[in-house]
C-alpha cells in the first residue's frame, strides 16, 4: 500500500521521475496541485511523451499542467456534441419510422430484440432497482414503443438500434452513423466519466476510410497516420457536422472556436515533440474547417 504524499513529496515525485519545472517553477507548482488539478490525474498525461531508457521522462511540469487544462476543456465541449450526435439522430429516426407504412411503433423495437442479443431488461436498464422497473415506465415494459425505448436507453444500445435499423431499412443516409458511432461512444463515455481524452499521443495508426473521404472531399490535407485520441474527435466533428440541424453547428462552432483557442495558446511548449504539434495542428485543422463550414450559414 503507498503512503499518501504532501504536495512538497508530490514534486519531489515528479522530480525523481524526470519532470522539470523551467516554464512553471515549484512555488506555483504546489500551487496548481492544490486548487486546479491534482497528481494522479496530471500525472496521467506523463503516457503522452516517450521514456527514456532509464525510465525518466525529461518533460516540463508545463507540458502536464498544459495538456490536463486542454483535456478538461475539451471534455466539457466534446460532451455537448455527443448529446448533439444522440438528440439530431432520435430525431432522423423517429421521422423515418413515424412514415413508414404499417409499422405501429412497437414492432421495431421487436424486431430489433428478435434480431440481436439485447434484451427488454437491457433496455430498461436505467429504469429498474434490482428486478423491478420504476412505477412509472412498467406500463412500458411489455409493449415497448421505439420513442421510450429512445428516451431510457443507454448510448450503447441506440448505437446497436442505429446499426439494426440501417441494416433492416437500407436507409443510406444513416450509413455513416451505423459504422462510425462507436468512435463517438468513445469520447461519450471519456467525457462523461471525467477520463482522459489525450493520451496516448504517439501510437499513430491509419485513419478510417470515412475519415480519408471526408478529408478528400473538404480538401483537408492531413497526414493519413494520426493519433486514436484524433481519429476519436475528428470522427465526432464528421457526422456532428452530418447528422445536427444549423442552429445546433452554429452553437457547436462557438464553443469550438473557444476550445481551438485554448489549444492553442501554449503550443510553443511542445516544440520538441513534433507527434504533440503534429496532432495539435490537425485537430485545430478539422475544428477550423468544422466553424468555417458552419459560422457563415
Amino acid at each position: 500500500m503507498k503512503n499518501k504524499l504532501t504536495i512538497v513529496a508530490q514534486i519531489q515525485k515528479l522530480k525523481d521521475k524526470g519532470i522539470y519545472f523551467n516554464i512553471i517553477n515549484e512555488e506555483d507548482a504546489q500551487n496548481i496541485l492544490l486548487d486546479k488539478t491534482y497528481l494522479f490525474k496530471l500525472f496521467y498525461f506523463r503516457k503522452s511523451f516517450m521514456k527514456n531508457i532509464d525510465g525518466s521522462y525529461n518533460v516540463e511540469f508545463a507540458c502536464l499542467s498544459d495538456l490536463a487544462s486542454i483535456d478538461m476543456e475539451m471534455r466539457y465541449t466534446l460532451l455537448q456534441l455527443t448529446l448533439d450526435i444522440e438528440h439530431s439522430l432520435k430525431v432522423i429516426l423517429n421521422k423515418y419510422l413515424s412514415m413508414t407504412p404499417n409499422e405501429d411503433g412497437y414492432n421495431i423495437i421487436d424486431q430489433f430484440i428478435d434480431k440481436t442479443n439485447i434484451t427488454k431488461r437491457d433496455i430498461f436498464k436505467y429504469k429498474m432497482n434490482k428486478n423491478e422497473v420504476y412505477p412509472e415506465w412498467k406500463k412500458f415494459y411489455q409493449a415497448t414503443p421505439y420513442w421510450v425505448a429512445f428516451e431510457i436507453m443507454s448510448f450503447y444500445h441506440f448505437e446497436r438500434f442505429v446499426t439494426f435499423y440501417y441494416e433492416v431499412s437500407k436507409n443510406r443516409r444513416l450509413k455513416l452513423a451505423s459504422n462510425q458511432l462507436v468512435l463517438v461512444r468513445n469520447i461519450r463515455n471519456s467525457c462523461a466519466h471525467n477520463s482522459v481524452i489525450n493520451v496516448p499521443l504517439f501510437d499513430d495508426t491509419n485513419v478510417t476510410p470515412e475519415l480519408n473521404s471526408y478529408f478528400s472531399l473538404h480538401k483537408i490535407d492531413i497526414h493519413y497516420k494520426q493519433s486514436k485520441p484524433f481519429i476519436d474527435i475528428a470522427t465526432l466533428l464528421m457526422i456532428h457536422n452530418k447528422y445536427c440541424n444549423q442552429s445546433i453547428k452554429n452553437r457547436a462552432s462557438s464553443n469550438l472556436q473557444r476550445l481551438l483557442e485554448r489549444l492553442l495558446l501554449n503550443r510553443d511548449y511542445y516544440n520538441n515533440y513534433d507527434y504533440i504539434i503534429k496532432y495539435v495542428d490537425s485537430i485545430s485543422m478539422v475544428v477550423n474547417h468544422y466553424i468555417k463550414l458552419n459560422t457563415c450559414e
